[in-house]
Order: C-alpha cells, then sequence, then structure tokens
C-alpha cells in the first residue's frame, strides 16, 4: 500500500482507475491467468487490481457506516461502473466472476441500506453468489486455489476445472 496510512475510500478508487488506465494504456493483457508470483508487468497491474477492488469493499462498508449520505446514486454509479471495467479488462481470467461478485456484494449492501443504484446494475442486486464468485475470495491466480488443495475446488470456476 502507499505511504504510511492504509488508503480511504477515495484513495482506493483512484488507485483503482490509475491501475486500469495503466492497463489500457500500455495496452496490458490482464485476460492471461499469468501464474502466481509472475514478474511481468501485466500480472502486476493485475495483482494490484484484485487487490485494491478487494480493499474497496472494506471501504465501502466504512462508508455504510460512518457517511452513508456520500453514498448516492452517482457514487454507487461510479464505483460499480470502474468495477465493471476492471472486470472487462480481465476478460475471461478466472478472476473475472470475483470482480462480478464484488459488484454483486456492492449492489446489495446499497439495497440493504436502501441506498440507489443506477437501474444497470439491479442485476447485480439479484446475483446469486457462488464459492468462485465470493467477493471476499482471495487468490491471484487459479495456482493460488489449487496449491490449497482438492477440498478447495469448488472454488475454481467451473470452466476451469480439469
Amino acid at each position: 500500500m502507499r505511504g504510511c496510512m492504509p488508503p480511504d475510500f477515495y484513495e482506493t478508487l483512484d488507485i483503482i482507475r490509475e491501475l486500469a488506465l495503466q492497463a489500457k494504456s500500455d495496452d496490458l493483457d490482464l485476460a492471461v491467468d499469468y501464474g502466481a508470483k509472475s514478474e511481468c508487468a501485466a500480472f502486476k497491474v493485475q495483482e494490484g487490481l484484485i487487490v485494491y477492488t478487494r480493499y474497496l469493499l472494506s471501504r465501502y462498508a466504512e462508508m455504510l457506516h460512518k457517511s452513508k449520505d456520500e453514498l448516492s446514486e452517482d457514487r454507487n454509479n461510479e464505483v460499480l461502473t470502474l468495477l465493471e471495467n476492471v472486470c472487462s479488462l480481465f476478460g475471461r481470467h478466472p478472476i473475472h466472476h470475483v470482480l462480478e461478485g464484488r459488484m454483486a456484494w456492492i449492489a446489495k449492501k446499497a439495497g440493504e441500506n436502501e441506498l440507489p443504484i443506477p437501474d444497470r446494475f439491479a442485476r447485480y442486486s439479484r446475483m446469486q453468489l457462488q464459492p468462485w464468485n465470493n467477493p471476499h475470495l482471495d487468490y491471484i491466480s487459479i495456482e493460488d486455489i489449487v496449491a490449497r488443495g482438492e477440498k478447495f475446488a469448488n472454488l475454481i470456476p467451473p470452466e476451469y476445472r480439469k
């Protein structure tokens, strides 16, 4: 993380935007599962986006408790659109399921707290969460899940199971 203090909600959004912009401007292929501990630039951006989108969930939850008034429909649209853009950068990478789960988590939390979300994201508030799209799932590569052993196989998206 940057500096001494962990980033707040707005800084987290900015970091995600910067990483997404870097992926686009450097034409990085984030759809590839480079494997754990890769040293390539695309992997580093992937890792940053995965970590900071996960971090965004806790920052969003904090906003719900501290300053719920700031989570307007426009703000929820901004957050969900940013996650949608990140998800599109990952293409068919297995983590896109988790990113969709993160969008669903935010849409559901907004609904539970009677906060408006744009109609185009309403499907996420109804999305069924599965083990492989758990928004709190912590992995960078399928290798990370495989290394955990057979009992974690249900975390692998069905289309990536052998």
